[in-house]
């Protein structure tokens, strides 16, 4: 009988449970609602057992929409919280620094968008990034030298800062 019993459970939480565990992952992972995402990824969260990639991505998940809505608090919070759990997410890294620039705290954002590209060499959004707070400082060379120069060498970052100066709008 007992065994009857635990077999029912079982049966009936994947017909209860899983549906809604798919929602809320469902939930956390779109982007174009950032409440929802809020609230998925929240729910997530509080499921014990889930692995250290998925509560990594749920928090950066989660620290996005916070930066979506304005929240640049609670979206370096989450970035924080990520990185915490999966220090080589150049992604998240990345979430922050954007976050952080947008704050007005430049110089945790020149280092968070250096450590992106570290772990991440080939990381696109990560140099779109870059590029946006070079233009948002005035097109200034040597902040972006500065935070390229991490990532490779000087001759590397040389090629980099080059790359950008192409793209930069002319005066």
């Amino acid at each position: 009988m007992a065994r009857l019993l635990v077999l029912a459970g079982v049966l009936l939480w994947f017909l209860v449970g899983t549906p809604a565990l798919a929602n809320d992952s469902a939930d956390c992972n779109q982007s174009s609602n950032p409440e929802l995402t809020i609230r998925g990824c929240t729910k997530l969260l509080q499921i014990r057992g889930q692995t250290k990639q998925n509560i990594a991505f749920a928090f950066r998940n989660r620290g996005v929409a916070y930066y979506k809505k304005g929240d640049f608090d609670r979206a370096i919070a989450d970035a924080d919280r990520s990185i915490a759990v999966k220090p080589d997410l150049a992604e998240a890294f990345c979430d922050r620094g954007a976050a952080y620039r947008a704050k007005g705290d430049y110089d945790r954002a020149i280092a968070d968008y250096g450590m992106a590209i570290r772990l991440k060499p080939d990381f696109a959004v990560a140099y779109n990034d870059v590029f946006q707070f070079v233009l948002l400082m005035g097109g200034n060379m040597v902040l972006a030298f500065l935070l390229l120069s991490h990532t490779g060498g000087i001759t590397e970052a040389w090629r980099r800062i080059d790359a950008i100066r192409q793209a930069l709008p002319k005066a």
